[in-house]
């Protein structure tokens, strides 16, 4: 499922792009049915801090989870101006794999195989990739889960989760209408 948002505008287009070729590549790659979301928000509940994504117009979705395939984007808390309208800004995409699924061919851990196809997709895009992070406590130490789930547990095998780490520059200004 492609969680696309209407009439992007700054930020959200090469990030719409980017999810768009993820989503569209690695579902093919892959045989699988991933959910791609957009840009998340880390959101404060109670003594928790978890990424949610604005859906259907009028609510907030989790997108922690271990049921499906999926991956987020999450943009720091400052974009530097480079020029008029154009900022830059590091954004981190989180990436929720369960490697039986989608490499089922492979016996090992797939982790560096899953690595390779979203390094080859994301050098398609306007993205840079600063680095890929991995081992569960420095993926999620953006997120106070307090145990939600046994999320701190999700990396072992056939799951892995990891976030790259990238950097865009983007025209403020630009709108991309979709419908």
């Amino acid at each position: 499922m492609l969680y696309k948002k209407t009439n992007a505008t700054g930020i959200d287009v090469p990030i719409q792009k980017t999810q768009t070729l993820l989503h569209d590549k690695l579902n093919v790659l892959w045989g699988i049915n991933m959910k791609a979301y957009g840009r998340a928000y880390l959101l404060k509940k109670g003594k928790q801090v978890l990424p949610e994504v604005f859906v259907n117009n009028i609510d907030y979705e989790d997108v922690l989870g271990l049921n499906d395939n999926r991956f987020f984007f999450i943009q720091s808390n400052s974009a530097k101006r480079v020029s008029n309208t154009r900022y830059e800004s590091d954004i981190d995409i989180y990436f929720i794999i369960n490697l039986k699924e989608v490499k089922s061919g492979i016996t090992h851990r797939a982790d560096e195989e899953v690595h390779k196809d979203i390094d080859y997709i994301l050098n398609q895009t306007d993205f840079y990739i600063n680095s890929i992070e991995t081992g569960i406590d420095n993926v999620i130490n953006d997120f106070k889960l307090n145990e939600r789930d046994n999320f701190n547990l999700a990396d072992f095998e056939p799951y892995h989760i990891f976030k790259v780490k990238c950097t865009i520059t983007y025209d403020l200004s630009k709108i991309e209408c979709n419908g």
